[in-house]
């Protein structure tokens, strides 16, 4: 048996064209959003000091013996511990 061709119509041809255009725009769309997500992240800066006191200090801690002791690994409140 042959396979039946099929013909290409207007139909077909404008869906192909539609689907490129298509992907244009979501390429289009994908770098507006990266360009926007960027340039916030550098001029809309948050510094979050309970990540730096809450992880680096204890870390600092338990290496060197010197530094701040944050209140949840305090031996007082144990509300974290560090597993040995």
């Amino acid at each position: 048996m042959t396979p039946i061709r099929q013909k290409q119509t207007s139909s077909t041809i404008s869906s192909s064209t539609t689907s490129s255009s298509t992907t244009l725009s979501e390429i289009a769309l994908f770098l507006i959003f990266a360009t926007v997500h960027v340039i916030g992240a550098t001029i809309n800066h948050i510094d979050d000091t309970d990540e730096v006191y809450g992880y680096y200090e204890p870390l600092h801690y338990l290496l060197y013996g010197k530094g701040m002791q944050t209140w949840e690994y305090s031996p007082t409140y144990a509300i974290r511990y560090f597993k040995s």
